[in-house]
């Protein structure tokens, strides 16, 4: 719209380049549009009536997308030349202030002193962006085309190129971050950098060792195994002994719970059989119980209340969040927020994700050409099978999202909280020793891998919560 009008408002005076130009982006901007709903030349990897997503090279982009006698490098360079990104950005909101100041009856100049419309330059930067990606190497990204999610993005599979720039033209780079583990899609970055010249460094938690319990908890409280595999989960089983599990916890912990799940489809299943079972009254009775929202302009004001219940003094409150949620990332659920973090089971992604099945072909790919061999053959990715490489990386994305999770609480130096990892896989990866960890949890930061235990069961859990608290209680009145 903003191409169209600009182009149909200035075309008696834009010389004939800047004339074609704005009409090949008018041009590619319609031809996208239609495609994210469906439409145009594009073949869908669907036998159904719905089509479904598709990942394409770049290249097999342009020539089914019917742009491939479009000079993307030269729209590229032109609008950043021109800066015409802006001036149609700018000519846009002008005529929607006119407009509006029409529509009130008010005038043109004290219209223009009021907020100027979302998404006018938005748009357009999401625009040349895109273009500009459209310029890696073929074999760098893949384009997702999402007809039902009516969305096309482009996925850029070889950060490294883009990284080789600042690593050359740097002395020394550093990476800082509090959710860089596991490190080695990090280490991916640098391909062509010699191992002796990077230097890892972790530093310790702010936190004592003692004011943080991490528990690895394989079975619920009436000894039934708790295992959150896919095939395993929506059992109605493992979905009461979860209630079970978190009445205890909410009995023990003081303030606030904090419960991450694998998403939000499965908070709604749990949630759902709780209240045909009478856990969640069970439930509601320890701890107000609240949930994560779908739509983001509801979160502030659930956690408004999520936090004035546990200001208030009471028994607290608990949050049912998601992976990969908004709660998940950003927010500090620090002191009585965040007095225990329940992680339920292992959130691996979706392995039929079609940007996740062309980022582990290309890690496989990679992979063989750094031994010497041959590319692989494509196959999708799952836990059990997929290739080395990319079966690493998988599993990396899974405890990363974990970290992330775990993360939320333990905010300063005199915080304390417990994390239980609810699940048989986390049990079953423990030795009792931290330097012999294994599966999911050696891929855990080193401050949290000091501080864990393997209970024998439950009850063993549940009194170690017990005496944790009361035992951060007794120390902090102390110190106070």
């Amino acid at each position: 719209m903003q191409l169209a009008g600009y182009f149909d408002r200035f075309r008696t005076r834009l010389a004939p380049g800047n004339a074609r130009n704005v009409q090949a982006l008018a041009r590619v901007a319609g031809a996208l549009a239609g495609l994210a709903q469906g439409g145009g030349r594009l073949h869908y990897a669907s036998t159904t009536t719905t089509p479904t997503a598709k990942a394409y090279t770049v290249n097999d982009f342009l020539f089914a997308s019917g742009l491939d006698n479009v000079n993307v490098f030269q729209l590229v360079r032109y609008a950043r030349e021109t800066k015409a990104v802006f001036k149609i950005a700018g000519f846009w909101q002008s005529v929607r202030r006119n407009q509006g100041a029409e529509a009130q009856g008010a005038s043109t100049s004290t219209a223009s002193d009021g907020p100027e419309p979302e998404g006018a330059t938005g748009a357009l930067h999401a625009l040349l962006s895109f273009l500009q990606a459209l310029t890696n190497d073929d074999a760098d990204g893949r384009v997702i085309v999402d007809p039902e999610g009516a969305v096309i993005k482009f996925v850029l599979l070889n950060a490294a190129a883009q990284f080789a720039k600042v690593a050359s033209s740097a002395h020394a780079v550093i990476l800082a971050s509090g959710t860089l583990s596991p490190l080695e899609p990090v280490l991916q970055l640098f391909p062509s950098t010699p191992k002796e010249s990077i230097h890892n460094y972790a530093c310790g938690h702010v936190v004592s060792k003692s004011r943080l319990l991490a528990l690895a908890v394989g079975a619920g409280p009436s000894g039934a195994t708790l295992d959150f595999r896919h095939a395993s989960r929506s059992a109605h089983a493992t979905m009461d002994e979860l209630g079970r599990l978190l009445v205890n916890v909410c009995s023990a912990a003081p303030g606030g719970v904090v419960v991450f799940f694998p998403s939000f489809a499965y908070i709604e299943q749990v949630h759902a059989r709780w209240s045909s079972t009478g856990a969640l009254g069970t439930l509601s009775a320890k701890k107000t119980v609240f949930r994560e929202p779908r739509a983001a302009a509801e979160v502030d004001s659930m956690l408004e209340e999520y936090g004035a219940c546990i200001a208030d003094g009471g028994a607290g409150a608990v949050l049912l969040c998601v992976v990969g949620g908004k709660l998940a990332e950003g927010i500090n659920f620090g002191d009585a927020l965040g007095r225990c973090v329940v992680m339920v089971g292992l959130p691996y992604p979706n392995p039929s994700d079609p940007e996740l099945q062309e980022r582990l072909k290309y890690i496989d790919r990679t992979a063989a050409a750094g031994q010497g061999g041959s590319a692989p053959p494509p196959s999708q990715p799952s836990q059990q099978g997929g290739n080395s490489a990319s079966r690493e990386h998988y599993i990396n994305l899974c405890m990363k999202a974990v970290n992330q999770c775990v993360g939320r609480a333990i905010r300063h130096r005199r915080d304390y909280a417990a994390v239980l990892l609810v699940d048989i896989r986390y049990a079953a990866g423990a030795s009792g020793n931290p330097g012999q960890l294994t599966g999911p949890l050696a891929k855990l930061p080193g401050w949290i891998q000091q501080s864990l235990e393997v209970p024998r069961g439950f009850g063993d859990a549940y009194g170690k919560l017990v005496r944790f608290y009361k035992g951060m209680q007794a120390e902090d009145s102390v110190q106070q």
